[in-house]
């Protein structure tokens, strides 16, 4: 019989798309893969994975108490048990987590596991954490950061096809209204304007003119939104505009990203998707997500960052600078660059504010990386530092991106290397 692995995502949709490296590196000839993720997402997961076999578990929606959340899930946990694999993959740092990982023997879990009744974290996953501390400098992006749960992780430019711009007809704009937080969100009055300027970027890139639209996407959630952003659309713009909000499932969804040319998007479980299927992106990051640890996944990508020296914080606290990573994209020559962009030509960096980015998705062995085509990264060099010694925790030797990196600062040192990481049981021999 063959090798049989266990992959536990029990996140929401972006996660599940952010497993995809992890999942086909365990896809080998003869090998068995399982997926347990929530209900709601078994479909999506079905398409995403089509070679694993899917197991839904009741992880969001409701409201009793983890007593109940566990009783709800006991035939689903049964049938996980009776698969009886060589490993298991736990990805999430949560308590039904936990509890399903500790229904198999402790040291076929990777990531979190539980020993003698504590629950602990592998070195990689806890160095993860670690360096969340230090987001400036984040260093792995985290489809490469669960990718290297398992040892030998596929090639990063496997996994997902680089951005392909084809002008398709009808193609046209995806504009994704909201994320999860309105603080990764723009608000109508900037996203309309950027939108039609990408509009004009990709009508002008593939020579169909007014022929191109515009598409709102998101959930029912998401019509007040919608409504909002036909408001700020200028005229010329709002009858290009189609109000697709709460009309499509994420099987549909999927289906509806292919053909299109561009995605304008926060960071979102769309915007994963998007690049999963080789849809061109172009990301809008305010400065609580950082391109760096959830940039979209493979080359070609773009991503507009916000980065202000108060960059990067928590959507959930205050903000104490009254949104200046917003004011950013208020920028007086922003929007033209927006259609350079979209249209495929450079951009004038001499134009935009320093503290404005843009970047372009990049690969090397180790995984993701970026490109800064403009604006002022000044935590670059550090940055490839720490890649370039998690990079070889994992047994990967990565290609110097600057002249002269700087060795890692004894700060930076006491960040990765911790004595008990290999010292004493029951971190001895886990990876």
């Amino acid at each position: 019989m063959g090798y049989t692995s266990l992959v536990i995502q029990l996140a929401r949709f972006g996660d599940l798309v952010q497993s995809a490296r992890l999942v086909r590196s365990l896809s080998c000839p003869g090998a068995a893969v399982h997926v347990a993720c929530d209900a709601s997402l078994a479909e999506i997961a079905g398409l995403l994975y089509p070679q694993a076999t899917i197991h839904p578990v009741r992880a969001h929606g409701g409201q009793g108490n983890p007593g109940e959340l566990l009783a709800a899930n006991s035939e689903a946990f049964e049938k996980l048990r009776a698969i009886a694999p060589d490993a298991v993959y736990n990805l999430n740092f949560s308590g039904l987590n936990y509890a399903l990982a500790s229904l198999f023997p402790e040291g076929t879990v990777h990531g979190y596991f539980v020993h003698e009744g504590q629950r602990l974290k592998d070195p990689w996953p806890q160095l993860g954490f670690r360096l969340s501390g230090r987001r400036p400098q984040a260093p792995c992006n985290l489809v490469d950061l669960w990718a290297h749960f398992t040892n030998a992780p596929i090639a990063p430019e496997t996994v997902f096809p680089a951005a392909r711009f084809d002008g398709a007809d009808p193609g046209g704009l995806g504009v994704v209204l909201a994320g999860r937080h309105s603080r990764r969100s723009l608000p109508a009055e900037v996203l309309a304007p950027m939108a039609a300027a990408a509009l004009d970027g990709i009508a002008s890139r593939s020579g169909q003119g007014r022929a191109k639209k515009v598409y709102l996407l998101g959930t029912k959630a998401e019509k007040p939104l919608a409504k909002s952003f036909l408001r700020a659309s200028s005229p010329r713009l709002a009858e290009r505009v189609e109000d697709h909000t709460g009309g499509m499932d994420l099987p549909g969804l999927a289906d509806f990203l292919r053909g299109l040319d561009l995605v304008l998007t926060p960071d979102t479980g769309t915007m994963h998707l998007a690049a999963a299927l080789g849809t061109p992106v172009m990301a809008c990051f305010l400065s609580s997500a950082w391109t760096w640890e959830t940039g979209p996944y493979g080359a070609g990508h773009l991503v507009w960052q916000s980065a202000p020296p108060c960059a990067p914080c928590l959507e959930a606290q205050p903000c104490p600078n009254d949104m200046e990573c917003l004011e950013l994209f208020r920028a007086p020559r922003f929007l033209k660059n927006v259609v350079a962009a979209a249209a495929g030509k450079n951009v004038r960096p001499e134009e935009l504010p320093e503290s404005l980015l843009l970047l372009r998705g990049d690969q090397d062995a180790f995984g993701q990386s970026f490109e800064v085509l403009a604006g002022n990264d000044p935590y670059a060099a550090e940055r490839y530092a720490l890649r370039r010694e998690i990079a070889l925790l994992r047994g990967v030797a990565i290609e110097p991106s600057h002249a002269q990196a700087p060795l890692l600062t004894e700060q930076l040192t006491r960040l990765l290397y911790r004595e008990q990481d290999w010292m004493l049981p029951p971190w001895h021999d886990r990876a």
